[in-house]
């Protein structure tokens, strides 16, 4: 099921240490154009790399580590979510980024645990240890929904992943042991329980299903209406921290820092009839 897999490094980066409180690869996004974001630092910075040679591009020092981030599609948006709660967007230009962010949203009482963005629909969802999940708009950053952590089934641990589905307008959280689909409108969708603890999704490439890793090395593939599990691949060796989904290939990142190649086609894949 599984195919290559090597462990990264990042000694040469010109960066200090990750938290070691938070994941890094929550913290860490790339832009359309190659630019690398690397958030939760131990200076509490987050700081624009270029990806081909390392260089410092940018820098930014905030009050709290910054526990994730996220950027858009076109990688015109750069959202950072922080230990004290709140979520910092910056607009990211061919100049870089500006000094200060335009728009720092507020609502979330504990650590932003999980970003999503959406160039399509113009929104950015947040999630929180504190279970609640927001949905602001980019440009003004207003308030457009938010779902209580009883509503999310985020009760307990908080919200681990989230995506924003441009083509349906839907919002998929992961927490816990559950998966939801909200309605823009905060209406539920559909909910799923799920084995074991969730631990990343990410949307396939059409939209119509979301791949979800686990604290178990378990991946897993779940049709959106209604959630049902569509397939599963052979578990990785650790824990599933990040998933990127690529046109021929499922590339996993797990906790002891190696980064899996899977094929999506039939070979290592169970299908779920």
């Amino acid at each position: 099921g599984g195919g290559s897999s090597a462990a990264l490094s990042c000694a040469e980066a010109p960066i200090p240490p990750f938290a070691p409180r938070h994941c890094a690869p929550r913290a860490v996004a790339i832009s359309a154009r190659g630019d690398l974001f690397v958030g939760g630092l131990v200076d509490c910075s987050v700081r624009a790399l270029s990806f081909q040679s390392g260089a410092q591009l940018w820098r930014e020092n905030r009050a709290h580590v910054l526990s994730c981030a996220r950027t858009t599609a076109s990688g015109r948006w750069l959202a950072t979510g922080s230990e004290d709660g709140t979520v910092h967007l910056w607009p990211v230009g061919d100049l870089g980024v500006p000094d200060e962010p335009p728009a720092v949203l507020h609502g979330h009482e504990a650590t932003v645990t999980a970003l999503a963005l959406c160039d399509e629909l113009g929104l950015v969802a947040s999630g929180g240890a504190d279970g609640l999940v927001l949905v602001h708009t980019l440009r003004a950053g207003a308030l457009v929904l938010a779902l209580p952590a009883d509503v999310t089934r985020a009760d307990y641990g908080g919200v681990c992943a989230l995506a924003l589905v441009p083509r349906t307008a839907q919002i998929v959280v992961g927490a816990g042991a559950s998966l939801v689909v909200f309605a823009i409108d905060g209406s539920v969708l559909s909910a799923l329980a799920v084995d074991g603890p969730l631990s990343t999704l990410v949307l396939a490439p059409r939209h119509d299903a979301v791949v979800c890793g686990f604290a178990d090395g378990c991946l897993r593939a779940y049709g959106m209406q209604p959630l049902a599990l569509l397939c599963e691949w052979v578990a990785a060796p650790a824990a599933v921290m990040c998933v990127c989904v690529a046109n021929d290939a499922l590339l996993v990142g797990t906790i002891a820092g190696d980064v899996l190649s899977y094929g999506l086609g039939p070979v290592g894949v169970r299908l779920v009839r």
